[in-house]
């Protein structure tokens, strides 16, 4: 019966393990992404805490048959565990490890997934803060400045654009700009509508500008992880609860409107 269960433990733990092994080999052959990552540790670690409880019980069922055992005997209760009890109680204590270390790699990947939300609404920002910035120094320029600058990308002495929002434009970008403003585009959103590849060639700029704020804020804050992963998974909790509560009274309404007093 022992051995029995054992084997049954030791499916168990092929089978987590073998999760984790797949999981290891498709994040080589690609980038998985935060929200992937966190569903496939969640996975993982109730795989673990589920071993850890079929050997958890494994020990108890084990012990108490002994027990019954030696009392029907007449022996004295062992002080020691049987070796196959000590084995499944070192398994369980490597398993929980196991399990303790997924969830670690859980809440990292957590604090990066909102730390990268807050990059991307920071990016948000400051592309609107510096194009709209850009379109009011060019309100500034005279129309045969920004005519020269549509047509080569130069001021009229010949200069670069040396924007305070941008820093020094290249002759393309001047062009374009310049041409924009000339048929009235003011925002973002105009160019966002009309010229969004253009936007990409301040991205890695935007990029490390939002990241080192974002950086700077969490540490000035003294934003603690565990805080940041305790309030995401509330509000995860929460959603799911209401969309229960909205899902049970949709059925209720169904089922109300199925019954034959209402026809």
């Amino acid at each position: 019966m022992e051995s029995n269960e054992t084997s049954g433990i030791a499916k168990v733990e092929q089978a987590v393990d073998n999760g984790s092994e797949e999981s290891g080999v498709e994040g080589e052959a690609k980038e998985v992404s935060h929200e992937e990552a966190i569903e496939d540790l969640t996975v993982q670690i109730d795989g673990k805490k589920e071993l850890a409880e079929s050997i958890s019980a494994s020990v108890e069922g084990t012990n108490s048959r002994l027990d019954e055992l030696r009392e029907k005997m007449g022996l004295p209760v062992q002080e020691d565990d049987a070796t196959s009890v000590s084995i499944d109680k070192e398994t369980l204590e490597k398993e929980k490890e196991k399990k303790g270390l997924l969830e670690k790699e859980k809440e990292e990947r957590i604090f990066q997934q909102e730390r990268q939300r807050l990059v991307e609404e920071e990016k948000k920002r400051i592309i609107k803060e510096k194009i709209e910035g850009l379109f009011e120094e060019f309100s500034r320029f005279s129309s045969q400045e920004v005519q020269s600058l549509s047509r080569s990308g130069r001021m009229l002495s010949g200069g670069f654009v040396e924007s305070g929002y941008l820093g020094k434009l290249a002759e393309e970008v001047s062009k374009i700009f310049a041409s924009s403003f000339e048929k009235g585009a003011k925002t973002l959103s105009d160019i966002e509508e009309n010229l969004p590849e253009l936007l990409e060639q301040f991205d890695e700029q935007i990029t490390a500008e939002a990241e080192m704020n974002v950086d700077e804020r969490l540490e000035n804050e003294k934003v603690n992880k565990d805080e940041v992963v305790e309030d995401i998974s509330s509000e995860a909790v929460m959603k799911d609860g209401q969309k229960e509560e909205v899902n049970g009274t949709e059925n209720s309404s169904q089922e109300a409107q199925a019954s034959p007093e209402n026809k």
